[in-house]
């Protein structure tokens, strides 16, 4: 395995690691969370979040070139550069809090009525939201810091600060809320987790720059300039259309269902970002290797990279999104000990989100990386667009799946679209970039979801969490099994370097035990086993 692969693999592991224990951490505590405020405030909670978080998108694009101009500057050994956007950052989004705070004070009124939001939930939740507000764009200043962190390849330090700042937030919330002290517990615990991971980015930057990473931010030379004025337009039309697709199905659903139904939508969401989080890795470890290359005039590099890391991305997306619904009945018993009205299709309906979604990922991010987000722009608008259209059509007649299956054709139409477009731009082919990998995936998945789904349904649930967990495990086992056994089958390996790559994660003994039993591929001499 070359020097950029490996790396690649390392700094994917690492992020891959971060996000299991962070999603983890946050699984145990969200049961205890609405033990003590309760699924309908947990509900207000999010769909109030959402929507101020929606403010900090209005930033044209700014914040979503900082990796990508971190890491050319770093590249280039510019430092001066690379500290003007860091100091830029934190006076830019600062600035923006303050334009915007009128807007705030004229909205916040209107949100009981317009969400339908009960007075004793809206007495709650009201006085926490100017301190969303300042944590909201406090939180974007000082976001450049970690992108410098990611730029600079320092994924270990990157992943174990999130790590640290999850389990932070969750302990102390849990802490808080032990001790009756409601909402404002959120608040308390969102400031903590994020000042002294931001205290330790700072530290970073000034071993990374060898100097204060803080200086007059003009002028900007005028590369930089018209880079960042093209970039950030595009990727300001990315950010307002991805939000909105993020955001829009909690503010639907609190219109036209009710407060506890986007509880329900937001549980269901958290087990099916785990499938979108844990193979989204691979994105952020690829994205400053992208802009590297491109900063070199590496260009085949670029186009090569797609084809592979969009097969392992895609295949283990399907993988897990597809066996979280598939036991979503033995799951749910397990986590929550309760199950809820309109869970298993929320569950179904956002699996397929995420399954369609990841076949974009690779792609939006080599066009990020070298700095052309224009052809995701289409992609975002359209997706926001459709997804809009179709949820509000069917919302007031069939309420959350009405919503959840505007978000499955809306995203659908959206992820072919730009699929058309970026392999047009990419010069290949759809059976070169698409068909010739993804239908193992698809046919292996379908009937791996579809045969421990009918198992789970045969099963009765035993009674605790122990003997939920041995049985989700044994499914788990199952369902893996199976997966493995139909991509080895279906041909989805390429034997010379799949094999190589298996070898990096597998321990000796389990890889050849999986040869043996069919479900990893064969060589008739392995190397590097």
């Amino acid at each position: 395995m070359n020097t950029i692969s490996h790396r690649l693999f390392k700094n994917s592991s690492m992020i891959a690691t971060a996000n299991v224990l962070t999603l983890l951490i946050g699984f145990a505590a969200l049961p205890i969370v609405i033990h003590f405020i309760g699924l309908s405030l947990y509900g207000v909670w999010v769909i109030v979040f959402g929507l101020v978080t929606m403010l900090a998108i209005f930033d044209f694009g700014v914040g979503g070139t900082f990796v990508t101009q971190l890491s050319m500057a770093l590249a280039r050994h510019d430092t001066r550069q690379a500290r003007q956007i860091l100091t830029l950052s934190v006076i830019f989004y600062l600035a923006l809090a303050a334009l915007f705070s009128p807007l705030l004070y004229f909205l916040v009124p209107s949100l009981p009525l317009w969400l339908h939001i009960a007075p004793r939930f809206w007495h709650a939740v009201k006085p926490l939201i100017p301190w969303l507000y300042l944590f909201v764009f406090l939180s974007q200043a000082f976001s450049a810091f970690t992108s410098l962190a990611a730029a600079d390849q320092r994924f270990a330090f990157v992943s174990i600060l999130g790590v640290l700042g999850q389990l932070t937030n969750s302990g102390l919330l849990i802490l808080l809320l032990i001790f009756h002290l409601g909402l404002p517990s959120f608040i308390i615990a969102l400031y903590a987790s994020w000042v002294i991971p931001t205290l330790a980015y700072i530290v970073l930057s000034l071993r990374i720059l060898k100097q204060w990473p803080f200086t007059i931010p003009w002028p900007l030379p005028r590369p930089l300039i018209v880079q960042l004025a093209s970039f950030s337009g595009w990727l300001q039309i990315n950010r307002i259309s991805n939000q909105i697709t993020n955001e829009i199905d909690r503010i639907l659903i609190g219109i036209y269902v009710s407060p506890a139904a986007a509880g329900v939508f937001q549980i269901a969401y958290r087990i099916t970002r785990v499938a979108k989080s844990f193979p989204g890795s691979l994105t952020g470890a690829i994205l400053p290797v992208i802009s590297h290359w491109e900063a070199t005039d590496n260009h085949d590099r670029i186009r090569q990279s797609f084809r592979d890391a969009s097969r392992y991305m895609v295949a283990l997306t399907f993988f897990l999104g597809v066996f979280f619904w598939s036991s979503e009945r033995v799951i749910f018993h397990f986590w929550l000990e309760h199950h809820y009205q309109g869970e298993f299709i929320a569950m179904a309906l956002l699996t397929v989100t995420v399954v369609v979604n990841s076949l974009t990922a690779i792609g939006t991010t080599i066009l990020r990386g070298i700095g052309k987000p224009r052809l995701e722009s289409y992609y975002a608008i359209l997706n926001a667009l459709a997804k809009i259209a179709i949820s509000l059509s069917l919302a007031a007649r069939f309420k959350l799946p009405g919503i959840l299956l505007g978000t499955v054709l809306g995203t659908t139409l959206g992820s072919f679209y730009f699929l058309w477009l970026f392999f047009r731009y990419m010069d290949m082919t759809w059976g070169e970039g698409l068909w010739s990998w993804v239908r193992p995936i698809v046919i292996v998945s379908a009937l791996s979801g579809i045969a421990t789904n009918i198992l789970t349904k045969q099963v009765p649930l035993p009674p605790g969490r122990p003997g939920s967990l041995v049985l989700t495990a044994a499914f788990g086992i199952f369902y893996t099994v199976i997966y493995a056994y139909g991509l080895n089958l279906f041909g989805f390996y390429r034997e010379s370097s799949d094999v190589e790559r298996l070898t990096q994660i597998l321990p000796r003994p389990l890889l050849i035990i999986g040869q043996r039993l069919h479900v990893l591929p064969r060589l008739s001499h392995t190397a590097h086993i």
